[in-house]
């Protein structure tokens, strides 16, 4: 059985600059950012912008990072790698 990425520290993913690291990074903070936005919903203005910028930010760069580096390595290296990638896949569709 695989252990969640969530539930492994730094050295278990590879360091604090690994990919899966600074995945995991991105999804603490895309959670907090998602609960700004949401906050800041009913009186909208400049802060609630600024949170669903920060948002759109995040969304691309880390969706770019999975597509390009850790979705081809997974599919490399593990053998459940493609089934994995494609449920990851359509999870954050």
């Amino acid at each position: 059985m695989t252990t969640s990425i969530a539930r492994q520290d730094d050295a278990a993913l590879g360091g604090p600059l690994s990919i899966l690291t600074l995945q995991r990074r991105d999804h603490v903070r895309l959670d907090r950012l998602m609960d700004r936005a949401r906050a800041t919903l009913a009186t909208g203005g400049v802060e609630h912008e600024v949170a669903l910028r920060a948002i759109a930010r995040l969304v691309f760069t880390h969706a770019f990072a999975e597509e390009a580096v850790l979705f081809p390595a997974a599919r490399r290296v593990l053998p459940e790698g493609d089934p994995l990638s494609l449920h990851i896949e359509q999870e954050h569709q």
